[in-house]
């Protein structure tokens, strides 16, 4: 590959590493997205326990009510109030930290994702600035190399006069 294709080469190299990190920003943002549908979904969950909590306890209210017995003065009717509200509590907290556990798994998602775009974007830009070597030295004067040895691709450049084809 001559000159111009190490060039190229070079190029190309930056632009699929650029791609790439895009593409895995886009990832990332998904995770996040995706994080954030959590927290609403376990708002909703919780909406929903506490909801249930209050239909628990009205119906205990319109039972005892129905036999007689008087709502807020009972101890049975007391005890039965606090092991429903234990319940909820209980059924709320092991939601919130099942959504806490779910969404910190996707935020990891997002950081790991963002990680390996940038890890893609500085590998092309390694292999890029290896290219763009290549390309240089191609075309450079044949006595100036990074080695400090002359380049056997100048003689290929600057061949003598003395050569005849034919």
């Amino acid at each position: 590959m001559g000159g111009y294709g190490h060039a190229a080469m070079a190029a190309l190299t930056v632009v699929n590493g650029m791609n790439e990190q895009k593409r895995m920003n886009k990832i990332a943002r998904g995770y996040e997205e995706q994080a954030d549908n959590v927290s609403l979904e376990v708002n909703d969950e919780v909406i929903a326990i506490e909801q249930n909590f209050e239909d628990q306890l009205s119906i205990l209210d319109s039972s005892f009510a129905g036999r007689g017995v008087s709502v807020n003065q009972d101890g049975t009717m007391q005890a039965l109030r606090q092991r429903e509200k234990k319940v909820a509590q209980k059924d709320t907290t092991k939601v919130r930290a099942m959504g806490a556990n779910k969404k910190q798994q996707l935020r990891l998602g997002a950081y790991d994702a963002r990680a390996k775009g940038k890890q893609a974007m500085t590998n092309a830009l390694i292999q890029g600035a290896g290219q763009g070597t290549k390309a240089y030295s191609f075309y450079a004067d044949p006595k100036i190399t990074f080695s400090g040895t002359q380049s056997r691709v100048g003689k290929q450049l600057n061949p003598s006069k003395k050569k005849r084809f034919g």
